[in-house]
């Protein structure tokens, strides 16, 4: 538990993992290792896990929560949804539930069901920080910033260390267009919460907006320094490393980190291709980013990443299949002016 609070993931996972042999009916160690491989993406080991505490405690909401992110990272919405409500019938107020609620019902238009149930609840715990700042979520995704913003000073008012508090309270400066005390909010965030990862990153994407790469990349690392097994950290960082310069060796070992850490990631795959294409590995890359295509089919940086090595491997036609599809998809995305360029020398090499 130590070792899982100081952001020590590996670590955690092999002293619940040896607490477990030690007692294989030790179900809150179940459950740790349940939300750990979660978390990793490795959903099938979560899902066994979480069934095995469930069979030994069928009241535990907390294994339904991580059957759930389980259920819900393999794409499974129905599913997924009906485990978050056998996990609130048995504690009305679990905040781990209510939030993947609010983001699959986000995802779904039915942001209004989960306001209203978290207001509700709320009636009977106004004290509770994590509900207020949930209520602040769901304003925030109904585009109701005057509320979102009262919501989550209330959260923030309650218990300044609130997790994301702070990162919300930037997006709504942000969507107000405050770009400078955004970014101050999510430096307070870090201050606050110097083990959350997640505003590192959130921060240097707003620096690598701005194309201010070197702020974004000091950011990056440090976000990978607090959490060196971040699938996320790690593949912003190699993708940095990448398009802006770095070792391109550390980029790789980087993008093979993520892709270990979430397997199904589309992004991951990318990044672990593009690596494979800079270091000069046609046949590697293309294995990668073809994954990346058939999970997201729509994303011209993927299709233009595939094109790219195709054109390396020798493969001309399929180049110039996916260059194209990528343009015709998104014409001004952010490679397009390359991809152009790469499909002249495909054209003027076939005369």
């Amino acid at each position: 538990v130590a070792q899982r609070s100081l952001g020590q993931a590996a670590a955690a996972k092999a002293s619940f993992s040896h607490a477990l042999r030690l007692r294989p009916g030790m179900t809150d160690a179940a459950l740790a290792l349940a939300n750990l491989a979660g978390r990793g993406g490795a959903n099938d080991e979560a899902a066994r896990l979480a069934g095995e505490v469930l069979r030994a405690n069928p009241n535990s909401a907390e294994a339904y929560v991580a059957n759930a992110r389980a259920v819900l990272a393999k794409g499974d919405a129905r599913h997924g949804e009906d485990l978050l409500q056998d996990a609130l019938k048995r504690n009305p107020a679990s905040l781990p539930a209510l939030a993947m609620l609010v983001k699959l019902y986000a995802r779904e238009g039915r942001t209004k069901e989960v306001l209203g149930r978290i207001s509700s609840v709320l009636s009977e715990q106004p004290r509770n920080p994590g509900l207020h700042f949930l209520l602040a979520v769901c304003y925030f995704d109904l585009k109701d910033l005057a509320n979102s913003e009262t919501s989550v000073k209330d959260a923030i008012r309650l218990d300044p260390k609130t997790r994301d508090a702070f990162t919300l309270l930037a997006d709504i400066d942000y969507a107000r267009g405050l770009a400078d005390k955004a970014k101050s909010d999510l430096r307070t965030a870090i201050e606050l919460n110097p083990r959350n990862v997640s505003n590192y990153l959130a921060l240097g994407a707003w620096y690598a907006r701005d194309g201010n790469w070197d702020e974004a990349r000091k950011l990056w690392e440090q976000a990978h320094e607090v959490d060196p097994a971040s699938p996320v950290a790690a593949g912003q960082l190699a993708f940095l490393y990448l398009e802006h310069g770095g070792d391109l060796n550390v980029a790789l070992s980087l993008a093979q980190t993520a892709k270990r850490a979430i397997p199904d990631s589309a992004p991951a795959a990318d990044t672990l291709g593009w690596a494979y294409y800079k270091l000069g590995s046609p046949g590697l890359a293309v294995a990668q980013l073809q994954q990346s295509v058939q999970k997201d089919p729509t994303n011209p940086v993927y299709l233009y990443h595939l094109g790219m090595a195709y054109g390396i491997e020798g493969n001309s036609q399929s180049a110039q299949r996916f260059l194209q599809e990528a343009l015709q998809r998104t014409p001004n995305f952010i490679y397009a002016a390359d991809a152009r360029d790469a499909l002249k020398k495909i054209s003027s090499q076939r005369r």
